[in-house]
């Protein structure tokens, strides 16, 4: 996929007309949510179902890839019934590919952490937090059978560092991390954060994301075209993405994280019919799909949050978190449950366990405009 328009507000009427369309950007001096973006593939279509994509692809879509919905879009942890189709969410022309699955995602993500998503900052002012859910599992493990299950759908409490520029800006930067809930506890398991990592041109790339809002799909036949080295603010790839792909995860050929998308170029052609039909570039056309650099996201995480796990100086690169938290309905070892980055504080546990004999603690909608999108 290209570049996509970097224009106007268009209205989706933010906390009602999510489903199917992307996250906004600016125009300059703001952002905004945009109608719809236009999914374009560069070159052949590379997209697969997570059932035909490669056992790496496939287990970052198991363990890591968060779709970000409005929650409106969802009951309990099933999809609502009333969630268009992306056919009618986008006014897609008969036989686009992926039009009659469902346009429930306005944003992807990575789980970086257990309780910790990066995304694309645009992404995080899409809705207020108190009305998106991030959600595991939303990928088609077989033919028309998505894989969400009970427990995969969390809240989101906090954005714990962003960054949003505007056109124009250098460096320039879309990123947010995003705090769950509650940690999400295996099976799944965060996706290793590239610290340093300078890309160089050409190399390949595996691309995870919702694009238009539809269940997961992985690219694997994208590369680097731009790496902008001398910034380190964002690189261009060649990823068939669109609307809805915004915060999708591009991977190196280990993959580790290496960047998010944060915005890209028009896809989507009007025909004489008035339907929406896919853009096809040849190769070796430049493409403009540009990904955040997880390096820097990750070094302006550390500025402002450095207690976090992904901060530690022997976190290696690419960076892991700590072990992984105690998952629910585990036995606790008498009371003991202090831990810092991981590492028991047994002063602390011989404490809690003697007070634990005195006491105890608990805790405890609309289809909107169409055309542009300006990020995805």
């Amino acid at each position: 996929m290209r570049r996509m328009s970097v224009h106007r507000l268009a209205s989706w009427a933010i906390a009602s007309s999510l489903l199917g369309t992307a996250c906004a950007a600016d125009s300059g001096a703001g952002f905004a949510l945009g109608a719809h973006a236009e999914p374009l593939v560069h070159g052949t279509d590379d997209r697969t179902e997570y059932f035909d994509a490669s056992a790496g692809a496939r287990e970052r879509l198991e363990q890591s890839a968060i779709a970000l919905m409005p929650k409106y879009s969802l009951q309990g942890h099933r999809l609502s019934p009333d969630v268009l189709s992306s056919a009618d969410a986008d006014g897609l022309c008969p036989g686009e590919r992926f039009a009659d699955q469902p346009a429930a995602a306005f944003c992807s993500g990575v789980l970086v952490d257990w309780d910790l998503v990066l995304t694309a900052g645009h992404c995080v002012r899409a809705l207020g937090l108190h009305d998106m859910a991030a959600v595991f599992g939303y990928y088609y493990a077989g033919t028309g059978e998505l894989d969400i299950g009970e427990g995969d759908v969390f809240d989101v409490v906090e954005i714990v560092a962003e960054a949003l520029d505007s056109q124009g800006v250098e460096p320039r930067l879309d990123y947010a991390f995003i705090r769950l809930s509650r940690p999400a506890g295996p099976p799944r398991r965060p996706a290793p954060i590239s610290r340093h990592t300078l890309l160089q041109s050409g190399a390949p790339l595996v691309a995870l994301d919702t694009p238009a809002g539809v269940p997961f799909k992985a690219d694997s036949g994208a590369r680097v075209e731009d790496p902008r080295s001398e910034l380190l603010d964002y690189f261009t790839a060649d990823t068939d993405t669109s609307h809805g792909s915004s915060g999708g995860g591009a991977f190196d050929d280990q993959l580790a994280l290496v960047g998010v998308l944060a915005r890209g170029g028009e896809d989507f052609v009007a025909t004489a019919q008035g339907c929406l039909t896919t853009v096809s570039i040849p190769e070796p056309t430049p493409s403009e799909e540009q990904f955040s650099y997880a390096t820097s996201a990750l070094a302006a995480l550390c500025e402002s949050n450095p207690q976090s796990s992904l901060c530690r100086a022997d976190c290696g690169d690419p960076c892991e978190p700590l072990a992984a938290p105690r998952t629910q309905g585990e036995p606790r070892a008498l009371g003991c449950a202090v831990a810092l980055r991981g590492k028991p504080r047994h002063w602390s546990c011989f404490l809690l366990a003697s007070l634990s004999t005195l006491r105890r603690f608990r805790r405890r909608r609309a289809y909107g405009g169409r055309r542009r999108n300006p990020m995805m």
